[in-house]
Order: C-alpha cells, then sequence, then structure tokens
C-alpha cells in the first residue's frame, strides 16, 4: 500500500513537472488505502514540519517520509487521508460500491497480477529514498524496521544453525534448504505463548516421554499403547480416538483453508500428499504418492516430514507455489482478456 500512495503522489509531481503548471488551490486531493496503519501514519505526520529522530524508527518510515514529502511538494500539505475499508466484494455487488471502493478494489487485482505475472521475487535491497538519506544492511539484506530485533536475530543466528544442525543432524546445504522467511511468518502468527512456541518446535512438551526424565515414576508409554509417548506419536498415532480426530481435523482445516484462498489445485495435492507422508511414515501403510516436483520431494525428505508440522518448510514449497499460482493467473487472465467474442446475432425482418 505504501508504494501505490507513493506511485499516485510520484505521478502527480512528474505530471507537473512535464507540464510546468501548478495544481489549482481550489481542487480537494484525498489519498484513500485500505491500509489504516499507514493512514494513521500520514495524518499524524501532517501535524508537524520536521520529522522527530524516534519516528524514523517506525517500520516503512523510508516509504511514509517521502509520500509525505512528495505530497507535501505538489500540493502544499493540503491533501487528506482517508481509510476505506477493504474487500467489500465479499459482501456487495459492484452496484452497491461506492467509486472509491471500486478502486480500492481494482488497485487490488492490479497488484495481484503484477505479483504473480511480472515480478514474484522478493526485494532483498531497497531502493535509498530521497528523504530516506542511509539504510542499515544486515546480511546484504536492507532492514526498513524493528531494528532492535533485526540485530538481535543476526547476532544469535549463527550459534541457532549450529545447534539446529547438531540437534537434526541436518548438513550445511539442509539448513540452506530450509525457508526461513515461511519459518518467521509462521511464528508472528502463533497464537499461543512464546514458552509454548519454543517447546512445540524443538519437540519439549510435556509428554509422557519428556516429564519421565525429570519425574522417575512417571511412565515414558503412551497410555493407549506401549510405544514412547512422543509428541510426534500422538499425532501420527492410531492408538487412540483423539489422535484420529486430530489428524482428520488437521486435513480438513488445510483443505478449508486451500479452498478459501484459491490455492491452485496441483499445489493442493502435493501439500496433501507431504501431509499423509508425515501422518502416516510410521504406520503399517505408509503413503507413497507425491504429486509435486521431485526436487522438492528429495530436499523435505532431507529436511524430514516431521519437521513440517514444526515450520521447517523447503523452499522449493514457496517456488511451486509462486509457479502454479502464476499458471493459474494466467489462464485467469486469458480467459478474461482473450476469450472469442460472442457472436452477434441479428434478426431479418
Amino acid at each position: 500500500e505504501c508504494t501505490g500512495a507513493l506511485a499516485g503522489a510520484t505521478f502527480l509531481r512528474h505530471l507537473q513537472q512535464f507540464t510546468m503548471i501548478e495544481y489549482p488551490t481550489n481542487i480537494k486531493l484525498s489519498v484513500k488505502s485500505d491500509n489504516q496503519g499507514m493512514i494513521n501514519s500520514l495524518q499524524a505526520r501532517q501535524k508537524y514540519s520536521d520529522p522527530f529522530p524516534n519516528s524514523t524508527l517506525v517500520p516503512d518510515w523510508d516509504l511514509l517520509e517521502e509520500i509525505h514529502q512528495t505530497y507535501a511538494q505538489v500540493w502544499h500539505n493540503k491533501q487528506e487521508y482517508a481509510w476505506v475499508r477493504g474487500h467489500q466484494d465479499d459482501r456487495l455487488s459492484t452496484e452497491q460500491m461506492e467509486s472509491d471502493v471500486r478502486y480500492n478494489i481494482r488497485a487490488d487485482q492490479l497488484a495481484a497480477e503484477y505479483t504473480t505475472l511480472v515480478s514474484t521475487t522478493n526485494c532483498r535491497v531497497v531502493p535509498l529514498l530521497h528523504q530516506t538519506k542511509c539504510m542499515i544492511h544486515i546480511k546484504g539484506i536492507s532492514q526498513t524496521g524493528h531494528y532492535k530485533s533485526a540485530i538481535r536475530s543476526a547476532a544469535s543466528e549463527a550459534d541457532y544453525f549450529q545447534y539446529l544442525q547438531r540437534r537434526h543432524d541436518w548438513t550445511q546445504s539442509t539448513l540452506h534448504a530450509v525457508d526461513w522467511e515461511v519459518f518467521r511468518q509462521a511464528n508472528r502468527t502463533y497464537l499461543s505463548t512464546e514458552v509454548h512456541l519454543l517447546k512445540l518446535v524443538h519437540d519439549k512438551l510435556p509428554t509422557n516421554l519428556q516429564k519421565s526424565r525429570y519425574y522417575k515414576w512417571v511412565q515414558p508409554q503412551c497410555h493407549f499403547c506401549s510405544a514412547p509417548d512422543t509428541f510426534e506419536h500422538l499425532c501420527t498415532s492410531d492408538c487412540n480416538p483423539r489422535s484420529i480426530t486430530f489428524q482428520k481435523q488437521t486435513i480438513q482445516a488445510i483443505n478449508d483453508y486451500f479452498e478459501a484462498t484459491n490455492t491452485p489445485q496441483p499445489f493442493q495435492d502435493a501439500f496433501s500428499d507431504a501431509l499423509q507422508m508425515w501422518l502416516r511414515q510410521n504406520t503399517q501403510t505408509p503413503w507413497t504418492q507425491f504429486r509435486g516436483p521431485s526436487r522438492l520431494f528429495l530436499q523435505q525428505q532431507t529436511i524430514g516430514w516431521t519437521q513440517m508440522s514444526r515450520g521447517f518448510l523447503s523452499t522449493e514449497w514457496q517456488q511451486y507455489l509462486r509457479h502454479t499460482w502464476k499458471l493459474h493467473q494466467s489462464e485467469q487472465w486469458e480467459s478474461r482478456n482473450l476469450a472469442p467474442p460472442s457472436p452477434i446475432r441479428c434478426n431479418a425482418s
């Protein structure tokens, strides 16, 4: 959204420079977006002239300041910023929408088409804008916010990665095959506490096996069978109805998410096969079918099917999703724009 707002301001500035005219002062300029955080930040920025040092630490400050300064040049800071509720096409028809709502929906469509049909790669190095003056880079990646956590992560990553290699018997290439971007995003959206997340990722949840190491009177076996009571066993076993229910609910929840997000069917098939491989790898009927690329299969197998449930996914998953999504979007675009025109019928009288 910030990039789109800056694009609009830059267009007005270039239009003014090209035509060598001053915009009439009686024209009202309204900048609207469904990103309420951006709108609130830009509204607050209009209340003072010079940026405060602490304000420069706000995430995406480089874009926000560039938007403010660009509009200040062409519109003398008399523009207004307004929030528009996004995704109203889920509950309103086109006839019921206001013009700004329709424009917002169309902007989302154009942005989605660009990211899937033109550029699918993330920009690791952010261009230095006119108002930014300086920017911090860590390991060749631009940092545009959350500087404290970024510096702490960079300082501790080496020791953490060495621990993971020892614990999971990973090589250096296997470590680099893990999609750490997806891992971090999953951590940020986890609903429970950080302590619970830490125990889940590193297999330290208080199962009978874990408790038996500290309390000698606790039996390490499962309540329903003689197998060691590990979290992996509780998830994949068929020895009790709760585990079976969990497996069914997990599969259904993932399928519902895929349907709600319109995920391409080839990716759904591959992920469903990988999920079955994890759930049935310790059963008498292991899952052997995989409908995805062989490179994806081999890379995730090296990382571990069990590790999928803990957030350690192969980088090939993201590449395959982008590939299938791009094909899906191309097919939709062709159906909308390259469909043959309907024949014209005339009734002779």
